[in-house]
């Protein structure tokens, strides 16, 4: 099984460029993933015309299989709404026999900060339930937790030690995030905390440069992830994602 996860990829705005979303098509069309997974911020101002080309651009990835949401992004001026209409629901759902995968709206229209709330643990309560040795994911647009040289962090998930709780709780493996645009990995307790940095722009921190995550599922407790820079395609760190319990990374 082999998953991408991209994010940030403010299609066509002032800070995008065309080669990296060019280099971007063609490295994932070239690795052909089962499943790309998209943290948000698809946009930068959540208008129509904005979301017509984020469409269009994602529609150049062939893959079949999408695990969208939105970030705060999308939520501006509507944008909410538009997601629906473009992309299906705010809350999607994927599951095969390796693996159950959560994705979740964190995103509050017009605000940086995102939130999940007690409808959202409930949610992922009674969806994670009686899965018993899958591998479970959680996919939303906001860190969880800090990351480090990004700044004053007020747009952090409001709620974020109530959702790690759950998450800790259903022995959820990975939580993939997006939204600060500096790619990163936490391991707390038994759950890796993925944040991806942005794909397709040079908003950046200091000399980092544009990234994605590539997923190369193993097995049910294992994953290789490799992060690819997207102006060299080359990729630049590896890790190993091992799921069993007690064992570091």
């Amino acid at each position: 099984m082999k998953i991408a996860h991209i994010s940030d990829l403010h299609v066509k705005c002032e800070w995008y460029e065309d080669r990296l979303g060019n280099n971007l098509v063609k490295y994932l069309n070239a690795q052909k993933p089962d499943l790309l997974i998209i943290t948000g911020d698809l946009t930068d101002y959540g208008y129509y015309a904005e979301y017509k080309r984020a469409y269009s651009f994602l529609e150049l990835i062939e893959v079949e299989k999408r695990v969208v949401v939105p970030g705060n992004h999308d939520a501006r001026n509507e944008g909410y709404e538009l997601f629906e209409e473009f992309f299906g629901t705010r809350m999607p759902y994927y599951e095969d026999e390796y693996m159950v995968i959560i994705g979740m709206d964190s995103s509050l229209p017009d605000r940086e900060e995102g939130h999940i709330g007690r409808k959202g643990y409930k949610f992922l309560r009674e969806t994670l339930k009686d899965k018993g040795d899958k591998l479970k994911i959680v996919a939303l647009h906001h860190h969880v937790v800090p990351i480090p040289a990004t700044g004053s962090d007020l747009a952090i998930l409001t709620d974020a030690g109530n959702l790690m709780k759950v998450v800790d709780e259903l022995g959820v493996e990975l939580v993939l995030t997006g939204h600060k645009h500096k790619a990163w990995v936490w391991k707390l307790n038994e759950t890796y905390y993925v944040t991806a940095g942005t794909a397709t722009t040079r908003r950046l921190k200091a000399k980092d440069y544009p990234s994605f995550y590539m997923l190369y599922l193993e097995d049910e407790k294992n994953i290789r992830m490799e992060k690819v820079n997207t102006e060299t395609l080359k990729v630049e760190e590896v890790y190993t994602l091992n799921f069993e319990e007690g064992k570091e990374r």
